[in-house]
């Protein structure tokens, strides 16, 4: 009997546009909070994944902010993003822009915190 396995899809990206640029091409990263990398990964468990997402400092690989969940869900990326910038607030913020980096909470979030100021305009294009 051939047993198979159920792959996880943690991003769903935007066809053929990326909606800010590369901050990171020519950064290198000297210091605590210079950049922050939120990602997504998943657990396989017997029947089930667990989603993980994290948000780490770069240089430091500390963990920002943390949420474990059954779903791949908004409050997933948002939750550790909300922890992180309790005490802190990076240079600059790095994803892989899936969608739920994308969702008019995070947005909203980042730009409360300066964030938005040095992102392409095509944001405001997929956002209407």
């Amino acid at each position: 009997m051939v047993s198979i396995k159920r792959a996880c899809q943690t991003t769903k990206w935007l066809q053929d546009e990326k909606p800010w640029r590369n901050l990171l091409e020519n950064v290198e990263v000297s210091h605590q909070d210079q950049v922050w990398m939120g990602d997504i990964t998943y657990v396989r468990l017997k029947h089930r994944f667990i989603y993980v997402a994290l948000l780490m400092d770069v240089f430091t690989r500390m963990i920002r902010g943390w949420k474990l969940s059954q779903h791949l869900t908004q409050s997933l990326t948002l939750e550790p993003l909300e922890q992180a910038l309790h005490d802190r607030v990076p240079e600059i913020h790095h994803s892989d822009q899936g969608v739920q980096y994308l969702s008019n909470a995070y947005i909203s979030t980042l730009r409360r915190h300066g964030f938005i100021s040095h992102w392409f305009p095509l944001l405001n294009k997929i956002r209407t």
